[in-house]
């Protein structure tokens, strides 16, 4: 029969009751943490204000401030503002070479927000699984000692098979938070992914509008 030691050494108790399967989900939560802390703090940093950049670059333009602008730019850690940077070295170019430019960029910055994400899909995937195996190797190894056992009422299956289903509770404490965040980086890159080629698109507009000396209009016009 298993008995339940007292709370100083439980935490002790679980992993031993758990097996190697418990250590290796362990891992897992480590990098679960590391992943998702880094990625919430490259988000954090690269929270950017498109309509208020556009509106600055729009100012600054029509004062043909490039000066003040390359400043903005470089003093900047933004990386959505490579693609700016991008748009304005080729402001004298036709509109559709700027665009294919400026798309390669884009590709490369929304990488940088996908980075590390598809880690959080694995743990997600293979968690329950770890717990899982960790479940039916305990649950052997309890039917074994049954079989040895003079005993072998309820209260020596119930306690195997308890201290077996660690595991799998372990597993799914990897799982279900690891599969929330990776669902929602992916939600934000596919907004951020709308956002910035919203952005982009607007930009070159407003340098092609200035580049053929037309009056710059108001941002949130531009089609």
């Amino acid at each position: 029969m298993s008995i339940l030691p007292d709370s100083n050494n439980y935490l002790f108790y679980v992993f031993k009751s758990g097996g190697v399967f418990l250590y290796i989900l362990l891992v897992c939560s480590v990098i679960f943490v590391a992943v998702t802390g880094e990625r919430l703090y490259f988000y954090f940093r690269n929270k950017f204000n498109y309509d208020s950049a556009l509106r600055r670059f729009s100012i600054l333009l029509s004062e043909d401030k490039f000066n003040e602008i390359n400043a903005m730019l470089d003093s900047s850690d933004k990386i959505q503002l490579l693609c700016a940077r991008a748009i304005l070295m080729r402001k004298t170019s036709p509109k559709d070479e700027i665009e294919d430019a400026v798309q390669a960029v884009m590709e490369r910055v929304l990488l940088q927000f996908e980075k590390r994400v598809f880690i959080l899909g694995i743990l997600a995937v293979i968690s329950p699984f770890i717990g899982l195996a960790g479940t039916v190797v305990g649950i052997m190894r309890a039917f074994a000692d049954i079989a040895v056992s003079s005993s072998a009422g309820a209260a020596v299956v119930a306690g195997g098979v308890s201290e077996a289903l660690i595991a799998t509770a372990a597993g799914l404490l990897v799982a279900i938070p690891a599969s929330a965040f990776f669902n929602y980086f992916r939600a934000k890159i596919k907004s951020l992914r709308s956002e910035l080629g919203v952005f982009c698109a607007e930009l070159i507009e407003l340098v092609v509008r200035i580049e053929r000396g037309d009056k710059p209009i108001d941002v949130l016009e531009i089609s």
